[in-house]
C-alpha cells in the first residue's frame, strides 16, 4: 500500500466526514451541479474495496448522507414553495 493510502486508513473518521458533506450537498437543493458526489461516492467505494476504509462505514456515510441532502431539499421546497390550489 502507498505512503498516501496508508496515511488515509489511519487518518480516523475525516475521510468519511468529507464524503458525508460532498454527497449531502450534492444531493441538496440547487448545490447538486458544483459538488461530484457520485463521483466521492464511487471513490470511497474503491477505497473500500482496497481495504483503506471499511465497507459498512461507507455505505452507511453514503445512504446518510444522501438522506439528509434530499431532506434538506424537501424542506426547504415545503417552507419556500408556493402553497398548491
Amino acid at each position: 500500500m502507498t505512503p498516501l493510502l496508508q496515511g488515509l486508513s489511519h487518518s480516523g473518521v475525516w475521510p468519511l466526514a468529507a464524503v458525508f458533506v460532498v454527497v449531502t450537498l450534492e444531493s441538496s437543493a440547487f448545490l447538486g451541479l458544483l459538488f461530484p458526489g457520485e463521483a466521492v461516492a464511487l471513490a470511497a467505494g474503491a477505497l473500500a474495496g482496497a481495504g483503506v476504509l471499511r465497507f459498512w462505514w461507507v455505505l452507511g456515510t453514503v445512504a446518510g448522507g444522501a438522506v439528509l441532502g434530499d431532506l434538506r431539499g424537501y424542506v426547504l421546497g415545503r417552507w419556500k414553495g408556493s402553497p398548491r390550489c
